[in-house]
């Protein structure tokens, strides 16, 4: 391996790291501001402001309208996007099959519970219902 091949993957971890730094930043209880973000993680505005463009793309992150009033530029808040994507949870227990679908924000999009009986059933026929 040469030196760039080794700073190339230098760099790309430090920018999912970064990347990670920011989401969980806006992964709040509050929407944030790009530049409250860049105080609270120790990145430049412009850092932060490229990731942020990188995470709405991805469709991680959405940003809200702007407050009105006041002095100045105001501030776009940043928030999780709730469109964007979902885990699935499957549970298969012995008399029930289970899903759930939430999203990024925690929220559950979709639920559903069917009864099906895996008492005495070995577990590739559980698998198959």
């Amino acid at each position: 391996m040469t030196t760039s091949e080794r700073g190339a993957a230098g760099q790309h971890t430090v920018r999912r790291h970064n990347l990670a730094l920011v989401l969980r930043e806006v992964a709040g209880p509050e929407p944030v501001s790009r530049a409250a973000v860049a105080a609270r993680t120790g990145l430049t505005r412009g850092t932060v402001s490229s990731l942020v463009e990188e995470l709405i793309a991805a469709g991680l992150v959405t940003e809200l309208a702007a407050p009105r009033g006041g002095t100045g530029r105001p501030a776009s808040p940043l928030r999780l996007d709730p469109t964007g994507p979902a885990g699935l949870g499957v549970e298969i227990g012995v008399d029930a099959v289970a899903a759930c679908v939430v999203d990024l924000t925690g929220s559950v999009r979709a639920r559903r519970s069917v009864p099906s009986d895996h008492r005495d059933a070995a577990p590739p026929a559980g698998l198959a219902t």
